[in-house]
């Protein structure tokens, strides 16, 4: 199982080059192809001020934007160039589609998507990377901005429960994961001893080793911890390179008031993490 198809997406608000790298080395290693992509704001202004935005300050708004995207082409194109990646740039100005939704649409014509980690502080209400997620129906692979992948990840941490979401993200794992790679596939969470012994993790392991994977078990129970420290404290004990773990696995409005261990592991993480939904 072999990714072919990447894309990166770039925010305008950030530096774009150790995104291009990152995403130019992985692609390289895995020799697929590589879509860099970057999409303009729509000027967003409250209908009391309408007629005080004038023709010339929209045009300049949109002039400094399009500046900004040649940049971040610029910075791409010699990246991927430099790791001998066959690649292509896609600029989304959708006319008065929301960005969002040009990401998504993009998003889902490939088999990762490949962004930069979101703040550590961000809006819970409006955030494009929960959105790319929970609608792209693609893998999304969030890289620190500190953290520059060096080469196809040996080894990784596995999050995993009995659902769709974790079950996509072992398997999406596999598309990035060099052959005979190091995999912890980690349950978090209390487990009677006949299911330890016979449950269905135990089974998905052998599938994964099937696939050429080197695969160890592990159980934690979270105790007083959130999930998503036990997860990270697994990767930093194993030496593992990524994190994946299925995403959102309740509805937006029950994470709202509840709180999601997506959202903490996915503004902390240290390492590159892949998430399903």
């Amino acid at each position: 199982m072999t990714a072919r198809t990447f894309i990166a997406a770039f925010d305008l608000e950030r530096e774009p080059e150790a995104l291009a790298r990152s995403a130019s080395v992985l692609t390289g290693r895995i020799g697929g192809h590589l879509v860099g992509l970057t999409t303009i704001h729509e000027l967003q202004y409250h209908p009391s001020i309408r007629a005080h935005i004038t023709q010339e300050f929209a045009r300049q708004f949109l002039d400094q934007q399009l500046a900004r995207v040649e940049n971040i082409r610029s910075e791409f194109a010699a990246a991927a160039t430099k790791e001998g990646v066959a690649h292509e740039w896609r600029f989304g100005h959708g006319g008065g589609q929301p960005q969002v939704d040009q990401l998504i649409a993009h998003g889902r014509t490939a088999d990762v998507v490949i962004v930069e980690r979101p703040a550590e502080k961000y809006d819970q209400s409006y955030d494009l990377h929960e959105q790319l997620i929970r609608s792209v129906g693609r893998p999304v692979l969030l890289v620190p901005q500190e953290f520059e992948i060096a080469d196809r990840p040996s080894s990784a941490v596995i999050g995993w429960s009995e659902t769709r979401e974790a079950t996509r993200a072992a398997f999406d794992a596999l598309t990035l994961l060099e052959k005979g790679a190091s995999v912890t596939l980690l349950h978090v969470g209390d487990m009677r001893a006949h299911e330890l012994a016979q449950g269905p993790i135990n089974a998905l392991a052998a599938a994964l080793d099937r696939h050429g994977m080197k695969v160890t078990v592990s159980h934690r129970d979270a105790g007083k911890d959130r999930v998503s420290d036990v997860i990270q404290q697994e990767a930093l004990e194993t030496g593992a390179e990524l994190i994946a773990t299925g995403a959102f696995g309740h509805s937006r409005t029950y994470d709202l008031v509840i709180g999601a261990a997506t959202r903490h592991i996915m503004c902390e993480t240290k390492l590159p993490l892949l998430l399903s939904k």
